[in-house]
């Protein structure tokens, strides 16, 4: 979901994964506080933003329009987000991101349960359920982990729909033009 809040950030059009903005731009898996379920996924996205990745994620903002691609390298230090054909980097850094989702914790009020053991991309994972409650609105989402590494392989929202798959293999930074 953190991918949402870059690709809206970017320009791209709102929720928490993990505001629709900050709620859904954190994509708001971090639902920990109230639920010891979610403290595999809660620290999976935080352990994820520590992490150099390549995400690669299609929302579906409007129902029946055209979805929107987005990508994004996270270096561990430094966020990069495609937008229009180029490489930009990003506003907000990855350690910013860590910071604010840990606030987002205290605020978060989720159940997450486990769904079943399901292989994304032929990497062994959990399937976890997520229904999260914040600032009068909700959504729901699912995320893989990783059973090697306790990293997050796809998350996949609801409302809007929002599917994210992660690659933390060969990263490295973009060309910026």
């Amino acid at each position: 979901m953190t991918d949402l809040l870059y690709a809206l950030h970017a320009g791209v059009s709102r929720l928490a994964v993990w505001g629709l903005a900050v709620s859904l731009a954190l994509f708001s898996v971090t639902g920990f506080a109230s639920d010891v379920g979610c403290k595999a996924v809660f620290e999976a996205t935080l352990r994820q933003m520590q992490t150099p990745y390549h995400s690669y994620t299609t929302m579906m903002l409007v129902p029946g329009a055209k979805p929107r691609l987005s990508e994004q390298i996270n270096t561990g230090k430094i966020l990069y987000l495609l937008t229009n054909g180029k490489w930009a980097v990003a506003r907000i850094t990855p350690e910013a991101m860590r910071e604010q989702e840990t606030e987002n914790i205290k605020d978060s009020n989720a159940v997450c349960s486990v769904v079943r053991d399901e292989p994304v991309d032929g990497v062994n994972a959990t399937l976890y359920k997520v229904h999260e409650e914040r600032a009068g609105s909700a959504s729901d989402s699912q995320v893989w982990i990783s059973k090697a590494n306790g990293l997050p392989l796809r998350m996949k929202m609801d409302e809007p729909a929002v599917d994210s798959r992660y690659s933390y293999s060969n990263v490295v930074a973009p060309n910026v033009q």
